[in-house]
Order: C-alpha cells, then structure tokens, then sequence
C-alpha cells in the first residue's frame, strides 16, 4: 500500500505541467514570490519522495537481518546501517529536484516571482538577444554547477564499501 501511495502520488505530481501549478497558486496567494517558492516546492518533492521510498525498499533484508543477529537495536539499524546505505539515493532525488526547480523556476516570473525569468520573456518579447541571454546563460551555469556540485555531495555521501563495490562491478563489465 506504500509502495502504491508513494510511486502514484510522485507520478502524479510529476505529470502536472509546472506552468499549471505556478497558474494555480497565483489565485490563492497572490502574485510575487510566495506562490512561485510554493509551487516550486511541490514540484521538488515528487524525485526525493521517489528516491527515498526507492532507497529503502532497495536494502537487502539479509542485511538487517545480520544486524539483528549482531545484536543491533532498531535505532542502531536505522544510524549504522539504513541511513548510510539510503543517503546517496536520497541525495540523488535531492540533486535532481534542485536541477529541476532551477531550470524551472523562470516561469515564476508569469506571476511575479522575478529571477532570471523576466530577462528571458523580456528578451522574447522584444526579440532581444542580450536580454535573453542575459537570463539564460546564468540559469544554465546555476543548474550545471549545482548539478556538480550535488553530484560530488552524493559521492561523499556514499560510504566506502558502496564506492569501491560499484568501480569493481564497472570494471566487470
């Protein structure tokens, strides 16, 4: 049943348009800022919902299994043993999301939400190359470095073991 609410709830998020939810809040907040970060955030959810509930139902039962048969408490299995195999794919869900709220957040100019946003419709506008430019080029670098940035996190994130397991079966193939 959780695997059900957390898959069709991320997909349903993820199949509204972003133009339509920004639309949506306009009404109920107002125009400006508020109802783009609100916006933006529900539509960063749905890859870190996905990634969480994927990253957990991915452990191997054997081992919490062999962490019960050493002795480890519930709360000692969630620290030692879940978390660190769950915050890389976690962490990836993160790095996605960021990705997509920056590439995504100039449509928040529509409604006031200002950034970068209103250089590229200003730009459109006006058939203004330096204009659009102006926008885009900075969005474009923004996504790219927190893209890498995020990406080295998630390696730090990733323990030891996982790392050297996943050059090996690299090499394998």
């Amino acid at each position: 049943m959780a695997s059900f609410i957390a898959i069709n709830f991320s997909g349903l998020l993820r199949a509204i348009p972003v133009l339509a939810v920004l639309v949506a809040f306009y009404p109920i907040l107002g125009f400006g800022f508020l109802p783009a970060f609100v916006a933006l955030t529900i539509l960063g959810i749905p890859p870190i919902l996905l990634n969480t509930y994927t990253g957990i139902r991915g452990i191997d039962p054997a081992t919490i299994d062999a962490a019960r048969g050493m002795g480890m408490t519930t709360w000692q299995i969630v620290t030692r043993i879940q978390t660190p195999l769950v915050l890389p794919i976690i962490a990836a869900g993160v790095r996605t999301s960021a990705v997509q709220i920056i590439a995504t957040a100039t449509l928040a100019a529509i409604i006031g939400g200002g950034g970068y946003g209103e250089y590229i419709y200003l730009g459109l506008r006006e058939f203004d190359n330096t204009q659009l430019l102006a926008g885009s080029l900075p969005v474009a670098l923004l996504a790219l470095l927190v893209e890498f940035a995020l990406s080295w996190a998630q390696r730090g994130l990733t323990p030891a073991g996982l790392r050297i397991q996943t050059v090996a079966e690299g090499v394998k193939r």
